[in-house]
């Protein structure tokens, strides 16, 4: 065991200063702070509805214009989904999804060369489409998919037309 020594007032334990390790264990730890209250849980940003639901809107019409849609305005059925099993610092009641529903008017011979423009436009953008897959409670079976940035999933799934789901990431109502 080593020796406890005293130099100027300062207690020096294995050859380190006590207050240097209290003073880095601080600094080191201030560093880990974030923007929702508590210390536990997902990370999930905080946005106003409204916000939220003019992004699913948004991502709607982006795709739109990719795909060369005619006759679509802007209509579709924008919903409020709980967030079931989200670990959050947050109370499930003030956890939410939003998920935007549009059928798009392509019909079913069209379908594959729309979805090639749009995996274009993604690529384009950075981001990565993909085929199929399983599917999840929010979004389900789907023909294409992609995550954008700002944490929405789009996809889309043909029939006589095609269906497009936004949907966003689970967020706090702030």
């Amino acid at each position: 065991m080593r020796r406890t020594e005293y130099a100027r007032g300062v207690r020096i334990v294995a050859g380190v200063s006590v207050p240097l390790v209290l003073v880095t264990a601080a600094v080191l730890l201030a560093g880990c702070t974030s923007d929702h209250e508590g210390s536990g849980g997902d990370y999930t940003p905080t946005v106003e509805q409204s916000t939220a639901e003019r992004q699913t809107r948004e991502h709607a019409d982006k795709v739109v214009a990719a795909v060369g849609v005619t006759g679509y305005a802007g209509t579709g059925q924008v919903d409020r989904l709980t967030c079931p099993g989200q670990i959050s610092d947050y109370p499930d009641d003030e956890l939410y999804r939003i998920r935007g529903a549009y059928q798009l008017p392509i019909p079913a011979e069209k379908q594959q060369a729309a979805y090639a423009r749009l995996t274009e436009r993604w690529a384009a953008d950075g981001l990565m489409a993909r085929e199929g897959g399983a599917g999840d409670p929010w979004v389900g079976e789907a023909d294409l998919k992609v995550d954008t940035m700002d944490g929405f999933e789009i996809s889309l799934t043909g029939g006589t037309t095609v269906q497009l789901l936004v949907v966003s990431k689970c967020l706090h109502d702030g």
